[in-house]
């Protein structure tokens, strides 16, 4: 077929001395390019610039325009302008224009010809005359023109399909779906020809093709949403987001750059359809920092505007938009190739010791130096892989699953066979717990393929045995099956803890479907032995899980409970002594633990309340303290060893697997003498003790919305009482949307509010105390709870409502201010930039103004403007203020209290902004007997019932604070200003803290509109 067709790459002839002197081409300095035409000799001119659209003009003597070219909004794929024979020779120049300034190198020319005396140039004539005249420029602009370009198109498809080019026939489909989508605005059908073009490149293998229509898909979803409401709407932005991170991993597959960067800039577009401005800000975020490192300046220029914007939708002021420009800091792409590959080796040793927070610290790195093209040994997708471990480990699924799905494609198998049979596991567990069987199939059977090893099959029979039972639920034969097929593999390899675990989770699978004890307690006890000394503490820590499951369901509740408060003091234990050490065991099994737990409290003190709120309080605080697989025990600096130990177990088979259990649980008993983690399990009678510090006017209130019921808990002086509540399946979706609503402004909140109220509060309304200490959790955490109504009216107007965070480490209900902590004041802040068109004039905001004048003297620190960076969070001011004033725009995030952050500035001429983080608050001690955070917007849902850590306010808490008053959504400066100084004002005046709060939010409440929920239930009051 192509016997006679000659290509030739064109060189670039300079037209003027900047051609020569720079590498950058634009619409005001196109690449210009000569070629000469021989007599009967067609030529077809192939442009191919990735990333970049570009319209080509050919011009013949004397300056005759001949054709000009071009495929609107076509940066993926090539151009092709068929010039017909001639009778004489002559020369052409072509001209090459990019829609933004561009690399010249980004632009690639081949010029192929057709002699006519060639007996297959007729056929490829016809096929490449139909695609250039389907992409010439016209200037008509009506229905009917595009339509017959878009069918041309199709024609040479059909020309191309004729010849058998399967490649060209893609691209002219591609090109005809282009002009349906921008020309005709046929989103639809372009929808449909994208699907098909996509489908067929996938199965013939031409990425780029497979790239251009997801690119198309995107592009149609996008138009068909913002032209839709409702429901249509909503569906098409789901679809885009699923489309876009196709788009993200194939692209960085073909190393497109600025095809990345807009994929998640268009994801992020998407969210803000969907009203999701903080998700919309995480992508631009992302965006940014990839576009960074294309060359494509306006892109850059585009997201950072884009992002400035939802940053103001979020009161955010201009200093704090000017940071986003700051984002994506890389190093420096000339670093050796020993920098890479000593810190993958860092990274992987790491992994290997469960120092997960380090070790994607150090992969994070490697994988910025790769991607920025410095050399290294270990390739990409083997880092990419091994920091999808990390996060996958840390329980951050989401980043694991991207991370994976951006590194398999580009990981070759050969040398990575291991960790591409980890990763495969990973996906297939993810899609599990997420009960996307599809992908749990598909995933584990990329699994099977790779597991080779006698340990990588029976943990293979493992898993499947799982997977099936979580998708056909306990009546599942095939689990049985897997599970005995599993301890048949683990028998014949002389495995014995893997034989146990296969018994133990015969045993519950058999009282599962039997509804009866169907294993001997001497058979249980055993098998929990062999795990439980098998050296390898996830393994022992699920075999009393699964044993407590088994006890409960034989009817024996009593001890089950007693194992099940082992299992949750030992998991305490060794996140706090050996952080990391469980893995992604903890993450994946985590609420599976808390439900049991307190169904089996549940069956067993149906009528105590005090017995299920301590149940409730030991079972929040091991889930806010994730803090400790970042941290860990400060003291403990000799766990290395014992990590090494349980690392090499973990591996090991035999007699070795036997020594090493033995070295393991001898350490492990001193580890099991310690306490677990900073604070011992509240007692009983250190309730009783609490309760009996509570006044008349005083109460206890907090919620449990479990799986299948929910309860309404509230603690006097004389007793805790207990009731359900109604519609309880529903309350945790309710909370949310209520949220979303009131700080969208929504005005129709009442009915809901009032709704709520009812439901959550009635049971209870004859205890509820002038004075009420609510302990927030799950859906509630961060829920403005006095904004709810009951009979009419709001909590706030007759109670006065505080946040108490834990009970464990309550040190008193009624902490007294120091006499001078208005004497020690931090105070920190951006100022902000004018809001007047053309004026650059750099203003302090009302907020910082108001409280400079307000604290003047020796005992005042501000910080503001450039200043505003993390060290000066190290200054002992900060630390020994009496009160912390940060007027500091940031977002907490329900779903991870430690991605919260609060924007810092940035310095001279840097690139990035370290913004302040949790983490950075933990480090030190306060004496501030007040924090305030008025610019902090919270975002995201909490992925747990039993969470109640909220990013900053439990940091700042933990580490001494006694109150915090944060806002969770950001209002009006004066409506902020106003609310902090009448706030201040009643503390000078002398009421404590909870009253002054309580009387500021009363006075604004009955001033304002009721509707006007903005101007009072914003801020919330937390205590420790």
């Amino acid at each position: 077929m192509f016997r006679g067709l000659i290509i030739f790459l064109l060189l670039s002839v300079p037209a003027a001395a900047w051609s020569a002197q720079s590498g950058d081409v634009s619409p005001e300095r196109p690449a210009e390019y000569m070629i000469y035409q021989y007599p009967n000799v067609a030529l077809v001119v192939k442009t191919n610039a990735p990333e970049v659209q570009v319209t080509s003009r050919i011009y013949g003597p004397e300056g005759a325009l001949i054709m000009a070219s071009g495929i609107p909004s076509g940066r993926i794929g090539p151009l092709f302008q068929y010039i017909a024979a001639v009778d004489k020779p002559r020369q052409l120049m072509i001209k090459i224009t990019p829609e933004n300034p561009a690399s010249r190198s980004a632009i690639n020319m081949e010029l192929i010809q057709l002699p006519a005396w060639e007996r297959n140039s007729a056929a490829m004539v016809h096929g490449y005359s139909l695609l250039s005249e389907g992409t010439e420029l016209v200037h008509a602009n009506d229905t009917t023109t595009w339509s017959m370009k878009a069918y041309t198109l199709r024609r040479a498809a059909q020309a191309f399909h004729t010849m058998g080019w399967e490649e060209m026939r893609l691209w002219s489909e591609l090109q005809a779906a282009h002009l349906v989508l921008h020309k005709l605005n046929d989103e639809l059908q372009a929808m449909e020809l994208a699907q098909e073009i996509r489908s067929s490149a996938r199965r013939a293998g031409f990425e780029d093709v497979q790239l251009g229509a997801l690119i198309l898909a995107g592009d149609a979803l996008m138009s068909a949403g913002t032209k839709s409401g409702g429901a249509v709407a909503s569906v098409r932005f789901e679809q885009i987001h699923a489309v876009m991170d196709q788009v993200v991993i194939m692209a960085g597959r073909l190393n497109l750059r600025s095809e990345q960067a807009r994929a998640l800039f268009n994801d992020g577009l998407a969210y803000q359809q969907q009203d999701q401005q903080d998700a919309a800000i995480r992508q631009f975020q992302r965006a940014l920092d990839v576009s960074l490192s294309a060359d494509n300046p306006e892109l850059v220029k585009e997201i950072r505007s884009t992002a400035a914007a939802a940053y103001e939708s979020l009161g955010s002021n201009a200093d704090a938009i000017e940071l986003l420009e700051d984002i994506g800091v890389a190093l420096d792409s000339d670093e050796n190739q020993e920098v890479t590959d000593n810190l993958f080796e860092k990274g992987r040793i790491l992994n290997a010791s469960f120092r997960y927070p380090e070790a994607a610290d150090e992969l994070s790195q490697a994988l910025n130096l790769l991607q920025s093209g410095s050399a290294g040994s270990a390739s990409r997708g083997a880092v990419g892989l091994a920091l999808a471990w990390s996060y996958y480990s840390m329980g951050d699924l989401n980043q694991a699953v991207n991370l994976l799905m951006e590194s398999i494609p580009g990981t070759v198998q050969t040398q990575n066979a291991e960790a591409l049979e980890r990763a495969y596991r990973s996906l297939a567990n993810i899609y599990r717990e997420r009960e996307n069987f599809e992908q749990m199939l598909l995933y584990r059977g990329k699994q099977r393929a790779l597991a080779r090893s006698s340990q990588q099959r029976i943990g293979l029979f493992f898993e499947s045995a799982m997977d099936t039972w979580h998708r056909d639920g306990s009546r599942s034969r095939e689990a049985r099956a897997l599970l005995d097929r599993m301890r048949q593999a683990s028998m014949e390899s002389g495995d014995r803890v893997s034989a146990a675990r296969a018994d133990l989770y015969l045993c519950l699978l058999n009282i599962e479907q039997a509804g009866r004890d169907a294993c001997a307690q001497l058979d249980l006890s055993r098998l929990h032995a062999v795990l439980e000394s098998s050296g390898i503490p996830k393994l022992a820590m699920e075999s009393e899980f699964v044993r407590a499951k088994i006890l409960r369901r034989a009817g024996r509740v009593n001890d089950a409970l007693v194992g099940m408060d082992r299992l949750i003091g030992d998991i305490l234990r060794l996140r706090w002594s050996l952080p990391g050490v469980l893995g992604a065991w903890y993450w994946e099994t985590k609420d599976a633990i808390f439900d049991e737990y307190m169904a089996m409290t549940l069956a067993q003190s149906a009528t105590d309340g005090k017995r299920v709120l301590l149940a409730l309080n030991r079972i929040r605080s091991v889930e806010s303290d994730r803090l400790f697989d970042s941290k860990g025990n400060p003291a403990d600096d000799q766990d290395d060893a014992l990590r090494s130990l349980i690392a090499r177990r973990e591996d090991a088979t035999g007699a070795e697997a036997d020594t090493l259990a033995a070295q393991i649980n001898e350490v492990m008993l001193n580890i099991s003498a310690t306490p677990a983690g900073p604070a011992r399990p509240l007692s009983l009678a250190s309730l009783d003790r609490i309760l009996a510090g509570l006044s008349q006017d005083e109460s206890l209130l907090t919620f449990h919305l479990g799986e299948d019921a929910a309860f309404v808990l509230i603690g006097t002086s004389k007793a805790v009482s207990m009731f359900k509540l109604p519609g309880s399946l529903a309350l945790p979706d309710r909370l949310n949307r209520l949220r979303d609503q009131i700080q969208g402004g929504s005005e129709s909140v009442l009915p809901a509010l009032d709704a709520l109220g009812r439901d959550m509060l009635e049971p209870v309304a004859r205890y509820l105390t002038k004075k009420i200490y609510v302990l927030p959790a799950g859906a509630l955490t961060g829920f403005p709870f006095d904004a709810l109504r009951l009979k009419g009216r709001f909590i706030a107007e007759s109670h006065q409502v505080v946040n108490l965070m834990g009970l464990s480490t309550v040190q008193a209900l009624h902490p007294p201010l120091t006499s001078d902590f208005m004497e020690r004041v931090f105070l920190a802040g951006n100022p902000r930039t004018s809001q007047e068109l053309f004026s650059y004039d750099v203003q302090v905001s009302p907020e910082i103004s108001a409280f400079t004048d307000r604290f003047v003297g020796p005992g005042l620190h501000i910080v503001q403007g450039v200043a505003l960076r993390t060290d000066e969070f190290q200054d002992t001011r900060f630390a020994g203020a009496g009160l912390i004033h940060l007027a500091i725009p940031g977002t907490i995030d329900l779903a991870d209290a430690d991605r919260s952050s609060l924007l810092m500035s940035r310095a001279g001429t840097e690139l990035g902004a370290e913004n302040l983080v949790p983490a950075d608050i933990r480090e030190l001690r306060f004496t501030a007997s007040l924090a305030v955070l008025s610019l902090i917007n919270v975002s995201g849902y909490t992925t747990s019932g039993f969470n109640k850590r909220l990013g900053f306010v439990s940091d700042f808490l933990d580490a001494g604070v006694s109150f915090v008053m944060a806002s969770t959504w950001t209002g009006q400066d004066l409506e902020t200003v106003s609310f902090i100084t009448d706030f201040y004002d009643n503390i000078e005046a002398g009421q404590d803290v909870i009253e002054a709060f309580a009387e500021t939010r009363k006075r604004r409440l009955l001033a304002d509109d009721e509707t006007n929920l903005k101007s009072w239930a914003g801020f919330q009051l937390f205590m420790r």
